[in-house]
């Protein structure tokens, strides 16, 4: 969808902007920021390939349901999720957390 591409696009460019080749994320998985954009990309698949076999179908269309900006040039140093939130530690000494449902900034503190 049109909201997908344009965070995806502000991905890019921000990378871009600031010299960013690659994703690390908390488990240790590290993309680069083109296979990281590739995958968040919505694809059409052939109706031949339709038919999955093994788990293969958890990769098959994903899709970015929201996304979450960190405020001027913050780096994210924790990610991890409670319930139906998910809880996102910055460099900058502020607890954020997220409704995974909406997407939505349920509250932000600032111990730093």
């Amino acid at each position: 969808d049109a909201e997908a591409a344009e965070a995806i696009a502000r991905f890019r460019e921000y990378a871009t902007f600031h010299k960013i080749a690659a994703v690390n994320f908390p488990d240790g998985l590290v993309l680069s920021v083109d296979a990281a954009s590739d995958f968040l990309t919505p694809r059409t698949t052939p109706e031949a390939a339709a038919e999955v076999s093994s788990a293969a179908f958890l990769l098959d269309q994903p899709y970015l349901r929201w996304a979450f900006e960190l405020p001027g040039d913050g780096k994210i140093v924790f990610v991890g999720r409670a319930g139906t939130a998910v809880v996102v530690f910055d460099d900058g000494g502020s607890v954020h957390v997220i409704d995974t449902v909406t997407g939505k900034l349920a509250w932000r503190e600032h111990y730093g």
